[in-house]
């Protein structure tokens, strides 16, 4: 632990999500917001289920060329609001690049304040990017893998309309945490559902995981250990 870091005897997970709201997500608009709503719903629950050893704050951004808003901005779990209709109102281009970029650098500001905490953000968009100007896909790229590799963040995506593992591999985001779905709000429910179910599991074998390590590690022997526990597993069947 450096002498910034905050010593902390549970595990901070600090939840991402990285939701499009271009113009083309308007024909899943429904869909799509039931779905992440009851997502911050799962995450809230199973925080709830895991107090005794995890800390959950959550972060929701929204991202198209007309604005990229905070619904919720690392807010603990337990004090979580659901998403509102008017709040989610697709329009304009898809800058996932800077999206990602943006939202990533301002988190590790937060999450590297703590010995033990970690990141777990997943991407949801319906289209390729085409909007950026902040952030490209090497810059992208080499976030993400220092960020898996050195902090030990999971990463995973969900997108339709798109080569999903070509996007991943671009992005630097483990294959197997790559989900494709169907561009239809059956497609979008279906896609949210999978993303809940497999939230819960993560937390289940984070919990898992810090059990079997102990206390007596380093931390940069965690971040190690638990990097190779994820990329050994997917984020959609952690069982």
């Amino acid at each position: 632990m450096n002498e910034n870091q905050k010593p902390t005897t549970k595990t901070r997970i600090y939840n991402l999500i990285v939701l499009d709201k271009s113009g083309s997500m308007s024909s899943i608009r429904q869909a799509a917001f039931t779905g992440c709503n009851e997502v911050l719903g799962g995450i809230k629950a199973a925080a709830e289920k895991h107090a005794d050893t995890q800390e959950h704050f959550v972060s929701l951004m929204l991202f198209d060329t007309e604005s990229m808003p905070y619904i919720l901005d690392m807010v603990p779990a337990a004090q979580i609001q659901l998403m509102k209709e008017e709040q989610f109102v697709p329009c304009a281009c898809t800058p996932l690049l800077d999206a990602i970029g943006m939202s990533l650098t301002r988190l590790e500001t937060e999450v590297k304040k703590y010995e033990r905490a970690l990141a777990s953000v997943t991407i949801i968009t319906d289209g390729y990017e085409n909007a950026s100007t902040e952030y490209n896909a090497q810059q992208i790229h080499q976030l993400i893998g220092r960020l898996k590799e050195q902090e030990g963040w999971n990463f995973a995506f969900m997108g339709a309309n798109q080569d999903v593992t070509k996007v991943s591999v671009e992005l630097n985001i483990d294959v197997q945490n790559a989900r494709e779905f169907e561009f239809s709000a059956t497609g979008a429910r279906d896609a949210f559902d999978a993303f809940k179910e497999g939230s819960t599991s993560f937390f289940c074998a984070i919990e898992n995981f810090d059990n079997e390590v102990g206390d007596d590690v380093s931390e940069k022997d965690r971040r190690k250990r638990r990097r190779q526990m994820m990329a050994s597993r997917s984020f959609f069947n952690l069982d």
